[in-house]
């Protein structure tokens, strides 16, 4: 992972890019990254922004938002070669803003964005004490996102769960192909076919939502060793809000799938 330097203040660092980006549209690289504070500690919550720089411009169109998980991880899936910034931010943090970074196809990046912290005058708090859920003192923090999830939706019968202990015996097969044989009504063919729908299922990875062609392109950003736990939504009425997106009415029930890895 490499880590990128930025600045505060991202108005006007963007003012001063002038640089042309020549778009290729197809399925392109991932940028995914891990926003850290001083002490190398992910940080949750943050909007991240990516941008391609277009004549100088930052079209709104041209414009990617997600929010990091609880790992601190987010991801994008960019589909043209050109020149990109990154922006991140949070309440109580100073806002990063990255030097220009230059994206071209079949060149995935990993960055890691350091966020410093900008003091706030807030009102006292009052802390109290409660007790905390078994996973929380058994599993790594990166997980607990997934054993909330399995301890709810679960017990509602929403949802299948892949456990570490399971998918554990799944290693040294590709995470596409090992997650095909074991979740029916994933195809081949890139689209996951229920009833008589046919449509792409949705891929977050690590909490960060993957775009279009991200299941095609799995094996590019997990590899056999790294898939850790795995979450199963069929369908709208299944699906967490928290891992809902917007997507064509023909594609409500289709599969969602919340993959785990060891990068935490």
């Amino acid at each position: 992972m490499r880590r990128v330097d930025g600045a505060v203040g991202f108005p006007a660092t963007w003012a001063m890019l002038a640089l042309v980006c020549l778009a290729a549209p197809a399925w392109g690289q991932a940028v995914m990254g891990t926003v850290v504070d001083v002490d190398g500690q992910p940080i949750s919550d943050v909007l991240v922004t990516l941008a391609h720089v277009v004549d100088q411009e930052f079209p709104e169109e041209r414009l990617q938002r997600t929010i990091t998980s609880a790992s601190g991880r987010f991801g994008f899936n960019v589909e043209a070669d050109g020149n990109y910034v990154l922006k991140a931010e949070r309440l109580g943090l100073a806002t990063y803003t990255s030097d220009l970074i230059r994206l071209r196809r079949g060149e995935p990046v990993d960055l890691e964005l350091l966020l410093e912290v900008e003091p706030l005058d807030l009102e006292p708090l009052v802390v109290t004490s409660a007790v905390r859920p078994w996973w929380q003192l058994l599993q790594p923090p990166g997980l607990w996102p997934f054993f909330e999830r399995m301890e709810v939706y679960g017990r509602e019968g929403r949802g299948r769960f892949f456990t570490p202990r399971q998918v554990e015996m799944w290693r040294g097969l590709p995470a596409r192909s090992a997650l095909m044989a074991a979740i029916p009504g994933l195809s081949p063919m890139r689209r996951s076919t229920i009833g008589s729908a046919r449509c792409e299922p949705l891929v977050f990875i690590d909490g960060a939502y993957f775009g279009p062609g991200a299941f095609e392109n799995l094996d590019r950003l997990i590899d056999a060793h790294s898939l850790t736990a795995v979450e199963v939504y069929r369908g709208v009425s299944q699906t967490p809000v928290e891992l809902q997106v917007i997507r064509p009415r023909d594609d409500i029930r289709c599969l969602t799938l919340s993959l785990w890895t060891r990068r935490r």
